[in-house]
């Protein structure tokens, strides 16, 4: 279980990023990065924790970038794949979400995260 947050569909922004000169694909997944770090976080302190294996295993991965799209994947990694089972339960465990919650609760400061980034590069820029 992972969650997604992408930021898409800003031909605007690489025009401004390309007349100062700035690689809008670097700045892009910067901006992505920098948001997912806020749902990392948010995941890792939501997390429960037995042996605190699951919390250690959530981090960030750059799954997709293109000139005007980056996706970052959220969740833990192969060490800790039972977090599905955790986030989802099962028929033999009541559902423990923590993903879930830290994407919802969070996902404005995410959202503040990237925008500051962007307009920095941009102002870094002019």
């Amino acid at each position: 279980m992972r969650t997604k947050m992408q930021v898409k569909g800003l031909k605007e922004l690489k025009q401004a990023l390309e007349k100062v000169g700035q690689n809008v694909e670097e700045v892009l997944v910067e901006a992505v990065m920098a948001g997912a770090k806020v749902i990392e976080k948010a995941s890792k302190d939501k997390a429960p924790v037995k042996t605190g294996k699951l919390k250690r295993s959530i981090g960030v991965k750059l799954k997709e970038r293109t000139p005007y799209n980056a996706i970052a994947t959220i969740g833990p990694n192969d060490e800790g794949f039972y977090g599905t089972f955790v986030e989802l339960g099962t028929k033999k465990m009541a559902a423990k979400p923590f993903l879930r919650p830290a994407f919802d609760e969070n996902v404005q400061e995410a959202r503040k995260e990237i925008r500051r980034v962007l307009k920095e590069a941009v102002e870094r820029g002019v």
